[in-house]
């Protein structure tokens, strides 16, 4: 995940807090979990937004284009999910959420190794204990609020190209293999948005969000915005 410790603990923090102010969230449930993901959405959100005002000569009100608006609100979500997934995983609550990696070896070349974890860089780790050379390399990953789908669903599509359980015969570049198969191609069919997608998103769910952040809307007020984006883009 290769985030510094003080970021980590940031996250930490802000996360146990929307805990503490909302009782009555089980986390051991997936409801649970993604109640504080899109609550976590919200706080990061209304940040970024506050922070906009301050730096704007235009009053009360932020006017972004439709692009620029859905990736900011993506920013948020994917930013969410790491802290959420980062909460639950240093206190050991089992999730659907979170990373969907790509991990190679130069023993292996023209190969990639497709799997999920709650921490990326705790299953490369895992890797390398296995490795004199401690030469697997983590090229990609992308955070999911049901990552065990996202694989399972990759796997099933590209099975003429597996080996060996989850090793994958790469038909280009690792990153660009990534990027379209899982990024685009997987997530955008299943709903869930992503850095590397959000453009692409389809015509009618991209319009759809596009038409809620449309002109001005309030940093402080964005409950609507936060609700139309979880109903017309996520699927559960």
């Amino acid at each position: 995940m290769k985030i510094r410790v003080n970021d980590r603990n940031r996250k930490i923090y802000a996360v146990d807090r929307i805990i503490r102010e909302t009782p009555g969230i089980d986390l051991n449930d997936t409801d649970g979990q993604l109640q504080i993901v899109r609550l976590t959405t919200y706080r990061i959100l209304q940040s970024k937004l506050s922070k906009d005002f301050r730096n704007s000569n235009r009053g009360r009100y932020v006017y972004t284009g439709s692009s620029k608006t859905t990736g900011v609100i993506v920013d948020a979500y994917e930013r969410a999910l790491s802290a959420v997934i980062l909460y639950l995983y240093l206190k050991n609550i089992k999730s659907n959420i979170g990373y969907v990696y790509a991990i190679t070896n130069p023993a292996y070349s023209g190969y990639v190794k497709i799997g999920y974890s709650q921490d990326a860089e705790s299953r490369l780790g895992s890797y390398q204990t296995g490795s004199p050379f401690r030469d697997y390399v983590l090229e990609m990953y992308t955070i999911s609020e049901n990552a065990r789908l996202v694989e399972q669903t990759f796997l099933d599509r590209y099975t003429e190209n597996i080996v060996n359980g989850e090793w994958v015969k790469l038909t280009c570049d690792v990153k660009e293999f990534f990027k379209t198969s899982i990024c685009k191609n997987v997530c955008l069919d299943l709903g869930f948005p992503n850095r590397f997608n959000f453009r692409d998103l389809k015509g009618d769910i991209k319009n759809q969000i596009d038409g809620v952040c449309d002109g001005p809307f309030r940093g402080y007020d964005i409950n609507r915005v936060i609700d139309d984006f979880y109903s017309k883009i996520t699927v559960r």
